[in-house]
């Protein structure tokens, strides 16, 4: 009588559920970007011979398309506030300045694909997001007179790879603004300096 042979294949099953699970670990312990905030307290404070410094905005975000903004974790318009809490300083006994946020604007835009056959099997841009900062430094005296007025503007654009994850795209969006405000950093002081000269110390 022949005698069947019969192999267990549990053994072999478990091996690779433990691959599966060693994969599953590897892949969660890489590293994982975060979403930063522009700060600049890193940076040198801009010392204004006023008594006070008033931060407000002007604008208004408008929840809707083309424009994204408010989806940002930290919103453009809060950055920009947070840029004038950073580096202005008021060390002055008399006066006033006061900083606008004039615009926090960040749209976005559908690309065009590749038809065809060309398109299928072609990673391409899928949408396109642009980004300003506007802002405005304005010195008064203490009858309310605006001696001097220094602003600054900034644009930045980005694309986005098709099939591109929320993660990726909040991702990018940090990035964006993250650059942008550096651009705007820089303006800022340069005017600040030309147009306001007399009143820093």
């Amino acid at each position: 009588m022949p005698i069947s042979h019969h192999h267990d294949q549990a053994p072999e099953n478990a091996i690779l559920v433990f691959l599966a699970i060693v994969i599953l670990a590897a892949c969660s312990n890489e590293p994982q970007k975060t979403l930063s905030v522009p700060t600049f307290a890193h940076q040198p404070p801009i010392k204004l011979n006023v008594a006070s410094i008033d931060v407000i905005s002007t604008y208004t975000a408008p929840g809707k398309p083309p424009n994204v903004e408010h989806e940002f974790f930290t919103p453009p318009e809060e950055t920009l506030k947070r840029w004038a809490g950073d580096r202005l300083r008021a060390l002055g006994r008399t006066g006033n300045a006061r900083y606008t946020v004039i615009n926090a604007a960040v749209t976005e835009k559908s690309l065009p694909k590749t038809e065809g056959l060309a398109g299928v099997f072609k990673k391409e841009p899928s949408e396109r997001y642009t980004a300003t900062v506007e802002a405005q430094l304005e010195i008064f005296d203490n009858t309310g007179r605006r001696l001097q007025l220094a602003s600054a503007r900034a644009t930045r654009s980005r694309s986005l790879q098709e099939g591109a994850t929320q993660q990726e795209r909040e991702l990018m969006w940090s990035e964006l603004i993250e650059a942008l405000m550096e651009d705007f950093d820089k303006e800022m002081e340069r005017a600040i300096r030309q147009y306001a000269g007399p009143w820093l110390l």
